[in-house]
C-alpha cells in the first residue's frame, strides 16, 4: 500500500528572474537549492544552507530516514506556470514532517526558501492499495 501526495506550486519572482523580489542572482539560487552552478555538485555540511529544500526535506527521526519517492512535471501557460509534484510514501507521517519543515511550522523557526518564490495552488492525498488488497480475500 502507498499513500500519495499531489501538490501544484505556482512559481513567481524566482531568483533566476533578475530584479525580482529577493533576487540573489543565479549563484545565490543554486546555493539555496543545495548545489554549485558550474558543475552541479551537491553542497555538504556547513556549505548547505539550513533553508535549502534538501536541508528542510531530507529528514530522519530516531536515526530512520523519512524517504519518499517523488516525481514532478512542469505545468502552465504564459500567464501562470509552475511545477506539479507527486510523492509516494509508505506512511502519511513522512509527508506531514516534510511539509511542516518546508512551511516553517515544525518548531525550529526555519522554512524552505522555495516557499519565498512559489506558492501552493493545489493539493490532494490519495491511497493506492496493493495488488493483494485489490484482489480481495478470495485472491482474484
Amino acid at each position: 500500500n502507498s499513500d500519495l501526495l499531489g501538490n501544484g506550486f505556482s512559481l513567481h519572482g524566482t531568483p533566476l528572474n533578475p530584479g525580482s523580489p529577493g533576487d540573489t542572482g543565479v549563484d545565490g539560487h543554486f546555493r539555496q537549492q543545495r548545489q554549485t552552478k558550474p558543475d552541479s555538485i551537491e553542497l555538504e555540511g556547513d556549505a548547505m544552507p539550513a533553508s535549502s529544500h534538501v536541508s528542510r526535506t531530507d529528514v530522519s527521526e530516531d536515526g530512520i530516514a523519512l524517504k519518499i519517492y517523488r516525481r514532478s512535471a512542469p505545468f502552465g501557460s504564459v500567464g501562470r506556470h509552475g511545477l506539479y509534484f507527486l510523492a509516494f510514501s509508505c506512511d502519511l507521517h513522512r509527508f506531514d514532517v516534510q511539509l511542516r519543515r518546508m512551511f516553517g511550522v515544525s518548531g525550529d523557526g526555519k522554512h524552505d526558501r522555495l516557499t519565498d518564490f512559489s506558492e501552493p495552488v493545489s493539493s490532494s492525498y490519495w491511497f493506492a492499495p496493493s495488488i493483494e488488497d485489490l484482489k480481495g480475500p478470495s485472491g482474484t
